[in-house]
């Protein structure tokens, strides 16, 4: 006897391969990407724009962009993201206009998920009118990114700003234009696209941003996590069991149905006998 398979089987079977293909979708576009050879691997907490939010915690979410890996802060452009270490939990930043402390001056990571990496100081910054003299330059050296004819930009630690602005030459014409907290003042010494800008974040391993998913960022390379690679077998492992229970209910109500039927004429039978 052939067997019949109802169409709500079929219906089930192909939910059941939808769901599983879409389990798998989602774990691909989650694995860690690059957006250059050279780039950093991008891996939770972070995720590109291009993939979907929950590759990711909220806050952390980088762009490609002319093969470089960018990320926007609030109130700032894109910066360069140099590097991520996860180990770490650690990340450089750099401008793309090589002009470090104009990120400082007008960076606010009040609003974000991260922090700087350095421990931070008060440090002001100061606007002149026309260069301070060279005793005074060795305690504010000008800073060249944010200086230009007629204003020249000066910074130096707050809590020795009182004293050392006693130095200056009253015809420099010096205004304090912000005080900012930040790891260290300007120094030529520094290069901008070597030293650059680290920042960290928190991380108790909980990813509630992920929702629901696990936390993969486990070392400098990223990858999926073992808790991911279970799920994904358990669910392709119980998608086989219910397929499997279906197909023996199925056969078994055939066989019930067959049996029946052959009672039937063995009862039929019996009873033409008896007539005859």
């Amino acid at each position: 006897m052939v067997m019949k398979i109802s169409s709500p089987f079929f219906s089930f079977l192909f939910l059941s391969l939808f769901l599983s293909t879409s389990a798998d979708a989602q774990i691909s576009n989650c694995q860690p990407v690059q957006c250059s050879h050279e780039g950093p691997n991008v891996t939770l907490p972070f995720y590109l724009n291009s993939q979907p939010q929950d590759c990711g915690e909220p806050g952390f979410e980088l762009t490609c962009r002319s093969n470089a890996t960018m990320i926007k802060l609030p109130y700032h452009k894109e910066l360069i993201v140099k590097s991520i270490s996860y180990q770490n939990r650690r990340f450089n930043l750099l401008d793309p206009e090589n002009c470090l402390h104009e990120v400082f001056l007008n960076l606010d990571l009040s609003g974000t998920p991260f922090k700087y990496y350095y421990s931070i100081k008060s440090f002001t910054y100061v606007n002149c009118s026309n260069p301070i003299s060279l005793r005074s330059k060795l305690s504010f050296p000008e800073v060249p990114c944010l200086s230009g004819p007629g204003h020249h930009v000066y910074t130096v630690e707050s809590s020795l700003f009182a004293s050392l602005s006693a130095s200056w030459d009253r015809s420099a014409s010096c205004r304090v234009a912000k005080v900012v907290e930040i790891p260290f003042a300007y120094s030529p010494y520094l290069s901008d696209s070597s030293f650059g800008l680290g920042l960290t974040w928190e991380n108790d391993g909980s990813c509630e941003g992920c929702r629901g998913r696990e936390n993969r960022a486990e070392g400098e390379d990223g990858g999926l996590s073992t808790n991911q690679i279970a799920a994904g077998g358990s669910i392709t492992v119980l998608i086989l069991v219910v397929m499997a229970a279906l197909v023996l209910m199925k056969i078994r109500k055939i066989k019930v149905q067959d049996g029946d039927a052959k009672m039937d004429e063995q009862v039929l039978l019996h009873t033409k006998n008896l007539i005859g």
